[in-house]
């Protein structure tokens, strides 16, 4: 099943943001894979959402939402 999800974001070419919290402990790792895998998301300035953790959308959410605005 990953494989298939992979698939679809390496043919993903429309605009695609990582936002990453600065203090993120279980998903990092993935920050740099999705920038270099998915086309959407190279060249793009990513965001690292800082004072917040794993739950970034709870403990940022406005800055998340700006982040997610800009991309447009």
């Amino acid at each position: 099943m990953l494989n298939r999800a992979w698939a679809g974001l390496a043919a993903f070419e429309k605009p695609f943001l990582t936002a990453f919290a600065e203090h993120e402990d279980v998903t990092l790792a993935f920050e740099r894979i999705f920038q270099a895998r998915v086309p959407g998301a190279q060249g793009r300035d990513h965001v690292t959402v800082p004072d917040a953790g794993h739950f970034l959308q709870e403990q940022q959410p406005d800055l998340l939402v700006d982040a997610i605005l800009g991309l447009g």
